[in-house]
């Protein structure tokens, strides 16, 4: 296809969206950090950014069915890039890792 001199091209972009998994006990937890604080066009802000999974299988799905309830995206079109897979839990207070046989601190 031939352009014309000063012919302006669109490029469109997908944003790709960054997930945590993490296991608690049986689940998957499925995080997508960047939806904290999402502000959605009618001011509502958005307070969720977990899901689970039940097997490693549905993590990618489950992912972009959070994303998409979220930010009103058709889930067909969200792209997800895991950055990180965890066996232990994130840290958070009072959490601990049940399946390494770690106890919660004590002190």
């Amino acid at each position: 296809m031939a352009k014309c001199a000063g012919e302006r091209v669109w490029v469109l972009t997908t944003h790709v969206y960054s997930v945590r998994v993490y296991r608690d006990g049986e689940w998957f937890m499925v995080e997508v950090p960047e939806l904290e604080g999402y502000r959605t066009p009618d001011g509502t802000i958005n307070v969720s950014t977990v899901t689970q999974a039940r097997h490693s299988g549905e993590i990618e799905q489950m992912a972009r069915e959070l994303i998409g309830a979220i930010t009103d995206a058709d889930i067909d079109d969200v792209e997800i890039t895991i950055i990180e897979k965890a066996i232990r839990p994130f840290p958070r207070e009072g959490r601990h890792d049940r399946e390494a046989g770690l106890e919660p601190p004590t002190d």
